[in-house]
């Protein structure tokens, strides 16, 4: 921008003079920007839907969180006395770092019911608050009345909003609020099979004891809906279901003493947004006093587990990760179509040159240097650049609208929970600068390429001809790329293992070989030698080369486009055996041949523009052909092998031993839940006590990077399990020669894990005899699993332990709250689904059948990708664009060629035919070439990274066979009224042209 700054202080003669060009011709105008807000469009696009995306986390996360900064609290849910929050609420250090404080007693997984709708809300959250000590975190959103709370009574509550609509519930609604009270005695955990009693506290009765050793004890409680708040402020913490009630009904529910809460929310000085950044400092400062209180206290259990939760931080962590791995993938993607962009750019720029070739040699005849030249195309590009590039930025936001309304249609979101359309004015004005510099680039690059042409053969129409053998400046460059090859490989191999370094240094020392070369040897020789080492080098490492860390995906599109340029380099530089071909294959009549021979021939002359546009097609169907192919590949196709033999899944909020023997203690009662489905209806129940956790594995010491948000379970199963699933084990460890015995050394080992195909398959893909470890925020960093069998399944994404395993691991976990059903045969699916999940409201169970979720999860998977398919495509419609271009230009460029046709006997259906057999070769070949590069690039993923997964290799043929069908259709209609145009020019006319 600097140097085109500089160049516009010159004589603006030749500012005129460029800007001149583009008020010449308006198609011309309207085209060249048409191509030049491409790479705009494309980039906008990008940035725009990284931006919703992350507006809609962050919004999200800042509406959850509110002025809480950070939570202390313990897994176990574990109750602490007021003494806890007095000592760090006092602390002087604390004090000057936050402006709020309050205790609480706060348990999620409630299941809420409302009588008088029948409605369920199976995982909502129940806050327990002092209204005096809570109003540091602001007021309720309450239209009128009680702001704070202040006026609850005993058996009075308010609830959210997204509760109440999920219940249907209104003021004055009677609800029925089902919970567990905490795990070992009130939340207390045993140390060594002694529970440690805390002051105040009494030691449970033996009764007591035994009534919660023997079954799970779910517990009924009625409130009356006094208020319910918007989801605004503090009642929309979480995100989730909320009900508050006042800090004494939360005692007597929970069954405590006095002033004994578990969990205690911080805020941090400034505002909501402003906070975050004294989270280090309040974290730090509230360890010192926690550990003051262990180290005055050592037995207490409680204490020792209690953990400070970094929630605002971690949310807006979880935003920018969601938004930069999803705009990085779409501007990856995205730079085949801004690649194709570049190479439109170039078309229409050599187009445009050879159209003013006369006129260009006579402004150089009359004293204009190369510089001049070069400096008035430049001006001439910025007319067309800056223009382009705004509309290319809106043009982007409206791609970007499409694909978050597709998003939004296919994940089936309603109302406020959409994805958002929002941008950062920064983002567009990023995307104009980059599309600008972009199209400067190019610009630049091809005017200096026009301005190097020979006077007399510009005056005079000729054809610049072909040179035999290279020139100095030929091997200069090729010096140069060979040096700079060889430095980038001793980067590699010395300072930097990276191994794009290696693949880019080799690849650059053969090309520098073959620049010099062709001092000697002809250039269709040269260039095919080297395109065919350079073809075999990169599918040879794509075949045999093991990609670690986060840059194996763009290792392997590195590679993808290495080959597609290769192979189109190949192919132009073997023009004379294609032609040779076709007229072969068109020789059935000499009409015909004449009209194939003109059409292969005369794009096969024009080497460079030809191979440009081939390189446009075969760059976006190579993405194409290889998104499809993955998409068919991980697809769920056999429903019924996935489903393992289960029909219904189905969890709870409330964990239970067995779904056999569920109680309900209401006012003191305890009921029995007596459900038909499970009594009469079902062969067998698997009991699987489950925990998910957001956070990436570890691969014997390395982080093992996921496709998505790195969101896993982890599956406590018992021994019989292995005879009741008919999920097959795709990989086993050589230990073991049966499945029995690996899911059998699963219950004696602690250390061992099976996990499934789901986890697995990554471009880092986990095998059997690794050592997986669990995130250290999720457990502690020593806990170090070996993975012993891989399970071919998805439905359960994650690892599956031992029940007994699951018990060390997760000591706050009780009981069960995953089940698999398998149903008597003849007993109807979607009936049985809704009686379980009215039977077992009460332990907010949500069942579903197996085959409705894989379809479900078929279908959203199809449609995503189908998704970005269609964002990809627009790469195609630049093809099709260019093949538009070209043909309509050509008409011009052959005029006298046409005439010469004709007057030997060219008929003009021949004339038109050749136009037509023209484009579709062109097609032919970028269509051929890109599917399959696509193909090999997706087979080398494939064999190196997935094979051993037994994941299948599924080439889509049907889907293909449309896209190329639309791209043929397309084509067609883009040269029918170029090559009409063609027909009908008299042969008088063109001789009379040639003057």
């Amino acid at each position: 921008m600097l140097i085109i700054l500089i160049a516009s202080l010159r004589p603006s003669i030749f500012i005129r003079m460029g800007l001149h060009n583009i008020t010449r011709r308006k198609a011309h105008t309207a085209l060249v920007i048409g191509a030049l807000m491409i790479a705009t469009a494309m980039i906008s696009s990008s940035l725009v839907t990284s931006d919703s995306l992350d507006f809609y986390i962050r919004e999200t996360s800042y509406l959850n969180s509110d002025l809480m900064d950070e939570y202390i609290s313990s897994p176990g849910g574990g109750f602490f006395d007021f003494g806890v929050y007095n000592g760090i609420s006092q602390d002087q250090e604390i004090r000057a770092l936050t402006d709020g404080i309050s205790p609480q007693i706060m348990f999620q997984g409630i299941s809420v019911f409302n009588p008088r709708t029948g409605l369920t809300s199976p995982s909502s959250t129940v806050v327990g608050f002092d209204s005096a000590l809570d109003q540091e975190f602001g007021e309720f959103a309450i239209p009128s009345g009680d702001r704070y709370g202040e006026d609850l009574g005993d058996d009075e509550i308010i609830i959210n909003s997204m509760l109440s609509e999920r219940i249907g519930a209104q003021v004055g609604d009677s609800l029925e609020v089902y919970y567990i009270i905490p795990p070992s005695l009130d939340g207390i955990p045993e140390i060594n099979g002694i529970i440690p009693t805390l002051p105040g506290r009494q030691t449970p009765s033996e009764e007591e004891t035994s009534m919660q050793e023997g079954m799970a004890e779910i517990r009924s409680i009625q409130f009356n809906v006094k208020s319910i708040s918007s989801d605004a402020g503090k009642a929309a913490m979480f995100g989730t279901p909320n009900l508050f009630l006042k800090i004494e009904s939360a005692w007597e529910m929970y069954q405590t003493n006095d002033f004994e809460y578990n969990f205690i929310k911080v805020s941090n000085n400034g505002g909501m947004i402003d906070s975050v950044v004294l989270t280090d400092q309040v974290t730090t400062e509230i360890e010192r006093v926690l550990d003051n209180f262990i180290e005055n206290d050592p037995v207490n259990a409680v204490l020792g587990s209690l953990v400070i939760t970094d929630y605002k931080r971690n949310q807006l962590d979880l935003a920018d990760f969601a938004a930069e791995n999803f705009g990085d993938f779409l501007l990856l993607m995205s730079m085949f179509a801004v690649t194709a962009g570049v190479i439109l750019i170039v078309n229409i720029f050599v187009m445009l040159a050879e159209e003013r070739k006369r006129e260009l040699g006579i402004s150089r005849a009359i004293g204009l240097k190369r510089i001049h030249l070069t400096r008035i195309f430049t001006f001439e590009g910025l007319g067309y650049t800056f223009p382009a590039s705004i509309i290319g930025a809106l043009l982007g936001i409206l791609i970007a609208y499409m694909l978050i309304t597709s998003m939004n249609s296919i994940m089936g979101v309603e109302g406020g929970e959409s994805l958002p359309f929002y941008f950062f004015l920064s983002s567009l004005v990023l995307s104009i600068v980059l599309g600008t510099l972009v199209s400067i680039a190019t610009i630049l690059l091809v005017s200096r390429k026009i301005s190097k042409l020979n006077i007399v053969r510009a005056i005079r129409e000729i054809e610049e001809p072909v040179l035999k053998k290279g020139t100095n400046t030929t091997i200069g460059y090729g010096l140069f790329l060979a040096i700079l090859g060889n430095l980038i490989t001793y980067v590699y191999y010395f300072h930097y293992d990276y191994y794009l370094l290696l693949i880019t240094g080799s690849i650059l020392v053969i090309a520098g070989a073959a620049m010099i070369v062709r001092r000697e040897v002809r250039p269709e020789i040269v260039y095919s030698i080297a395109g065919v080492l350079i073809f075999l080098y990169a599918l040879w490492t794509l075949f045999n080369v093991t990609y670690e860390g986060t840059d194996a995906i763009l290792a392997f599109v590195f590679i993808g486009l290495i080959l597609c340029f290769s192979a189109v380099v190949i192919l132009v530089f073997n023009s004379r055996i294609i032609v040779s071909g076709v007229s072969r294959l068109f020789s059935f009549s000499p009409s015909s041949k004449a009209i194939s021979q003109i059409a292969v021939g005369y794009s096969l002359q024009k080497r460079f523009r030809t191979g440009m546009t081939i390189a446009m097609f075969t760059l976006v169907l190579f993405l194409v052909t290889m998104t499809s192919i993955f998409t068919s590949s991980f697809v769920v196709s056999d429903i019924t092998e996935e489903a393992g033999g289960y029909d219904i899944v189905s969890t709870t909020s409330l964990s239970v031993e067995n779904l056999e023997n569920v109680t309900v203690i209401r006012e003191g009662e305890v009921e029995e839940i007596d459900s038909e489905v499970i009594r009469n209806d079902v062969e067998y129940i698997e009991s699987i006590r489950s925990f998910y956790f957001m956070g990436n594995l570890q691969k014997n010491g390395e982080d093992v990077p996921s496709y998505g948000p790195p969101y896993y379970g982890i599956f406590g199963i018992e021994d019989d399990f292995k005879d009741h699933t008919k999920w097959n084990l795709e990989s086993i460890h050589p230990e073991y020669s049966t499945e029995d015995e690996v899911w059998a050394a699963l219950q004696e080992d602690d250390s061992l894990v099976i996990i499934s195909s789901g986890t697995a398959s990554t471009h880092i893909p986990i095998l059997v005899g690794d050592i997986v470890t669990l995130p250290s925020h999720v457990v502690d960093s020593s806990v170090e699993l070996r993975v012993i069998g891989i399970v071919k399944e998805t439905l359960l994404n994650g690892l599956f332990i031992a029940k007994s395993s699951m018990g060390t691991i997760f000591p706050h976990l009780i009981d069960n709250n995953l089940f698999l059903v398998n149903l008597k045969d003849g007993v109807l699916l979607e009936s049985s689904v809704e009686k379980m999940n009215t039977d077992f409201r009460s332990i907010g169970m949500e069942a579903q059948s197996i085959e409705k979720v894989l379809i479900d999860s078929k279908k959203q998977m199809e449609d995503i990708m189908q998704m970005f398919s269609i964002f990809l495509s627009l790469g195609l419609l630049i093809g099709v664009a260019s093949l538009g271009v070209l043909a309509y230009r050509a008409v011009f460029e052959r005029k006298r060629i046409i005439g010469m046709l004709r007057s030997i006997g060219y008929q003009r259906s021949m004339i038109s035919k050749s136009f037509l057999v023209e484009v579709l070769f062109i097609t032919s070949l970028g269509v051929l070439l890109g599917i399959f590069v696509g193909f090999t690039c997706a087979y080398g993923i494939w064999y190196t990274a997935m094979a051993e997964l037994d994941v299948p290799f599924v080439f889509p043929w049907e889907t293909l066979l449309i896209i190329v069908g639309i791209v043929y259709l397309a084509a067609i209609l883009c040269t029918v009224a170029p090559s009409r145009m063609a027909s009908r020019i008299p042969p008088a006319e063109a001789f009379r042209d040639m003057g």
